[in-house]
C-alpha cells in the first residue's frame, strides 16, 4: 500500500511581497487515497533464479568446511528452492558447480555427520536429476561443458 498525496491548492506568489500565501502544513490534504497492489509471492521467488545468485550460493557452498551450519543450510534451502519451486534445475547444470558437488561428495569426513547431511543429500538429488535427464536427452552432457 502507497499513501499518495495529492495538492490541496496551488501556491502562488503575492505580486510585490517576498512571502507566500498559505502554509507549507496546508498545501496537501491530510487524507490522501491508498493504491494496493497485490504481492505474488511466487514471481518475488523467481527473481532469485538467476546466474548472479546460483554462482554466488555454490561459491558459499564451494566453502562448506569455514561456513556456519546456518549458512549452509541458507546457501542450500536457496539452490532448492531455485530448483524446486521455481523449477529451474537445469540452472545447477554447470560445470563449476559440478565440480563444487564433486568436492563435496568426494569429503569422506562429512559421512555420518548430521550438519552436512541435508547439503549432501541435495547435491545427491541435483547429481541424479542430471543424470536422468541426460540418459533421455544425450545433448545434456554437452551442454554442460557449453555453460
Amino acid at each position: 500500500r502507497r499513501k499518495i498525496k495529492k495538492p490541496k491548492r496551488s501556491i502562488s506568489k503575492k505580486e510585490g511581497e517576498g512571502e507566500w500565501l498559505g502554509d507549507a502544513e496546508d498545501n496537501y490534504e491530510d487524507e490522501g487515497y491508498f493504491d494496493e497492489v497485490q504481492f505474488n509471492f511466487a514471481v518475488f521467488e523467481k527473481r532469485f533464479a538467476n546466474p548472479l545468485v546460483v554462482t554466488a550460493y555454490t561459491h558459499l557452498l564451494s566453502q562448506y568446511k569455514a561456513n556456519t551450519v546456518e549458512t549452509n543450510h541458507q546457501a542450500t534451502k536457496m539452490l532448492n528452492m531455485i530448483a524446486h519451486k521455481c523449477k529451474f534445475l537445469p540452472m545447477l547444470f554447470q560445470m563449476s558447480i559440478f565440480r563444487t558437488f564433486n568436492v563435496i561428495l568426494s569429503d569422506t569426513s562429512l559421512d555420518g555427520k548430521s550438519e552436512y547431511k541435508e547439503m549432501v543429500d541435495f547435491v545427491r538429488w541435483v547429481i541424479r536429476q542430471y543424470f536422468k535427464l541426460a540418459m533421455a536427452s544425450p545433448c545434456l552432457f554437452v551442454e554442460l561443458v557449453a555453460w
